[in-house]
Formats: C-alpha cells, structure tokens, sequence
C-alpha cells in the first residue's frame, strides 16, 4: 500500500500546511485505484460530490456538498466523482506546536474523533461561503509567500478548523464542543506513542499515574467508550496501517506489538476483524492488482 509523506519545501520555504483543487492531486487521491494512506491530516472540501470512500474496510456514502476528514495513516480508496470546485487542505500536526505551543490542539477537536464518530460532514448552503473564504485566503497566501506568512497560514487553519469543529458538533448533537479533558488527551497522546508495547488498561492507567476504574469512568463519560474497547481498536488500526504499508510477515508484525506468539496475534486479529491478518493483506494486495 502507497502512503504518501509531506513535501515541506515544495514552496521553497518550509511550510506544513498546504492547500490544491482535488483535481490536481486525483492521481494521488480520488482517481487512485489501489488503498492508499498518508502521513498528514487532510479536509476535503466538495462542493457537489456523489459515491462512495473506503475507510479502514468500512464504506461510507458521499452525496452533495461536504467535508471528509482524514486523520494520518488511514487506509483509504475513494470512488467518487466531483465537480471542479472542490479542494483539500492537507496539513502536519507539527504546525500547532509552533504558534499555539499546543502539542494536543487536534486532539481536542471532535471532527477528529476518527474512531468514535464519522468522518463526514455534510455542508449547508450558509457554511460554504465561510469555508470557501478561509480556503482562498490560504491558497493565495501559499502563491504569495513571505517571511510571515507562516503566521497567517496558522491563523487561518486554526479558524477553519474551529469552523468545522462547531459545525460538527452542532451536527451530530455532541455534547462537548470540544476534548479539553487533560486525562483524556493524555490518553489517546499515550496510546499513539505506546500501542506497539502497552496493550493494557492497567499498563496506561499506572503511566498516567491514575487508578484503571477512574481510566475507565473518563473514556466511558466522554470517549463513549471503555477503556479496553479504545486500547483494542487503536491496536487493531495499528496492526492493520502495518500490514498494508509494510513488507514484514505477519509473525514479524506480532512480536513487533509485544504478542507472546503469532498465533494469538491471528487469534486477536481475527477475534476483532472476522479475517486473519494475511488474509486482511492478500484482501488489498489483491484490490491493488
């Protein structure tokens, strides 16, 4: 499986943000027929679309005006057809680091909560126009490039983002407009960092240096979710980005995220996915071909 990284100085200075009609990119994206995945987080902005995208073996309907928004490395391949003026906003998590020196910013936004909720919005008439806005705002500051331009780059991305955030949410009727639980994004911080070695509620709960039944009590309250249940799906994801986007066996691949044996990483994964790991592999090598 292709997974295609960031060009940081595709404008000859280093930016982390950029922003393309769809059509410019559809070789690599929408018009891409094998799974695909990428190292960035990415907002795709239809304007008038209809099909289907594959993400992670589950298809969703793609009807009329919306947003898709992709997290990195999630496998994906799109069928789709869209009208000319649609664009994607692709972007590093690094980007927030920076300016708002908020390592967690992403995390607190809902539109992201890939795992919990859905990964597209459908967009009303009156939102188009306050999207569109900030998308042609960073389009010709990347054309016009200057020594602060990072700033308003930050600035309009951060806007878009809390635009699409509130809508979200208003949207799916979610209660808090945004994660500002410090145990919870410590968590799912933790999770992406440790998942390859720590597959535990206990092993997380003693990292963060809290009791398991009080883990358990913030991911069911805000998350929707135990403990275990997020811990297993982050595993699963895991397993499954490693199984497309690398070469190594599937035996390589349990012992690489600390399963005692081949046999019960199998077990695992056929427990969770209904497939074996090298049957989920061969499944999309043989879409690709």
């Amino acid at each position: 499986m292709r997974t295609f990284e960031f060009n940081r100085n595709k404008h000859n200075k280093e930016l982390l943000i950029d922003c393309l009609s769809i059509h410019e990119i559809s070789a690599l994206s929408t018009s891409l027929k094998e799974m695909h995945t990428t190292s960035f987080y990415e907002l795709y902005f239809f304007t008038e679309a209809e099909g289907t995208i594959s993400i992670e073996n589950k298809i969703y309907q793609i009807d009329g005006a919306c947003i898709v928004m992709l997290p990195p490395l999630v496998a994906r391949q799109w069928d789709i057809s869209f009208n000319k003026d649609s664009y994607v906003v692709f972007f590093e998590q690094e980007i927030f680091e920076y300016t708002l020196k908020d390592a967690f910013f992403l995390y607190r936004l809902q539109c992201f909560n890939f795992n919990s909720l859905h990964p597209i919005l459908p967009v009303k008439d009156g939102q188009c126009s306050n999207y569109y806005f900030l998308i042609q705002k960073i389009m010709n500051e990347i054309a016009n490039i200057k020594d602060d331009s990072i700033y308003l780059l930050n600035a309009y991305l951060y806007q878009l983002l809390l635009e699409i955030n509130r809508n979200y949410v208003s949207y799916f009727q979610i209660k808090e407009a945004l994660n500002t639980n410090s145990e919870v994004i410590n968590f799912k911080t933790l999770l992406k960092k440790n998942i390859h070695s720590i597959q535990t509620v206990n092993g997380y709960a003693d990292l963060m240096g809290i009791t398991r039944n009080h883990l358990n009590k913030i991911c069911i309250e805000l998350l929707g979710r135990n403990a275990s249940s997020i811990i297993k799906n982050e595993l699963l994801l895991a397993c499954k980005t490693e199984l497309l986007a690398s070469c190594i066996t599937v035996a390589e691949i349990s012992y690489k995220f600390n399963f005692s044996a081949p046999s019960n990483f199998t077990r695992f994964f056929k427990d969770v996915e209904g497939i074996s790991p090298g049957d989920y592999r061969k499944k999309f090598q043989n879409d690709k071909n």
